[in-house]
């Protein structure tokens, strides 16, 4: 106003505007430029086209400038050189919120696959046959109904449905392999069941289990799961009370290694250094299960650990427990809080001290 005093009336105004120098010193050479808009060229969020956004300083267009292109996402397949075929699920959409550029990643529905920056639909050159007595499609081969996003992957001559984008990937399937075929075909196939499930996961969850000794094994990786030779097709949905049922494998040990180690719910194994530490938890010896080293060493040693109840938080080391001094110490050293295990006075007193870590 006049006075030179800021009301509310101007405030509307002044947050649209930053200041710019314009190359003086002090004030003098200053200029309000205002804020720019956000313009998206495919009207928003479009995953069908592909869009660019643009966002500039519509007074000062050269000072700042930002733009982002719809680009595709979860791609398989390596181009050293073209010509070559990259098959992608999904596309990163940018969009305008605002006066700010946002993005989100988009799976294209069942039956279509990203292209230059959009989900197209795939056109299968090669239906899918009817199944006969003598003839079944070959195992891997996937198909689905036209108007159906279920996905399904033959096996045994019998069809399973693939649930979930995740296991699609872990599968290592390829979007432009699916093949749309009629309900005749689809109805040909019985479900693929296993007979005995030893691998399980609850619907709509990510987690894996194997079932030893009838208790459940969480298989903490993908990586670990086909290190295994386990088969993705073989893996069981079942409800929450299905993996309940089966009490957690909490004590492990190799056949040919006499150690006994303790699984965290976190996916880490601690050796547990006593048989006064055993039992100091009310342990049971017949609740120890053999397994495989290669499922054994998917679990990386739990080395950090505290006493219930205390705040000081130690590193295992050569059999010894070594106080990290601060919280500065502890983050410098690249560790994880969440992998931080509560033990009891008879575990932590087991280990003898070692220099404190500062």
């Amino acid at each position: 106003n006049g006075d030179g005093d800021i009301t509310p009336r101007d405030v509307q105004y002044i947050k649209s505007y930053y200041m710019k120098d314009g190359g003086e010193t002090g004030n003098v050479g200053k200029k309000c430029v205002e804020v720019g808009t956000c313009t998206d060229s495919d009207g928003g969020k479009n995953y069908y086209d592909k869009g660019t956004v643009s966002r500039c300083n519509s007074a000062d267009a050269a000072y700042k400038c930002e733009t982002a292109t719809d680009e595709c996402a979860y791609c398989t397949g390596v181009c050293l050189e073209p010509p070559c075929e990259v098959t992608c699920g999904a596309v990163k959409e940018y969009y305008c919120e605002g006066s700010e550029i946002k993005s989100e990643t988009y799976v294209c529905p069942t039956g279509y696959t990203c292209k230059d920056g959009a989900c197209i639909k795939v056109v299968s050159s090669a239906p899918a046959p009817t199944p006969t007595s003598s003839e079944c499609l070959p195992d891997g081969t996937l198909v689905k109904l036209p108007d159906d996003p279920k996905v399904y992957v033959i096996k045994d001559c019998k069809k399973k449905w693939i649930e979930t984008i995740e296991e699609f990937q872990q599968g290592g399937y390829d979007w432009s392999d699916v093949q749309e075929t009629s309900p005749e075909v689809v109805n040909a196939y019985t479900d693929y069941l296993e007979v005995v499930a030893n691998l399980i996961k609850a619907t709509n969850q990510s987690k894996v289990y194997k079932i030893i000794n009838n208790k459940r094994f969480w298989i903490p990786t993908a990586e670990a799961f086909t290190q295994m030779g386990n088969d993705w097709l073989d893996i069981q949905d079942v409800d929450e009370s299905g993996i309940e049922q089966y009490p957690r494998l909490r004590l492990a040990k190799l056949a040919d290694d006499p150690k006994v180690y303790y699984l965290t719910e976190d996916g880490l194994k601690r050796h547990i250094p006593s048989v006064e530490v055993f039992n100091s938890y009310g342990n049971d010896w017949t609740d120890i299960a053999e397994i495989a080293s290669i499922e054994l060493n998917a679990y990386p040693d739990s080395i950090l650990i505290r006493l219930t109840g205390d705040y000081k938080v130690y590193k295992l080391e050569n059999n010894q427990k070594r106080w990290i001094k601060t919280a500065e110490v502890f983050n410098n050293l690249g560790y994880d809080w969440n992998k931080i295990a509560p033990v009891n006075d008879t575990e932590i007193e087991a280990y003898e001290e070692g220099d404190t870590i500062d």
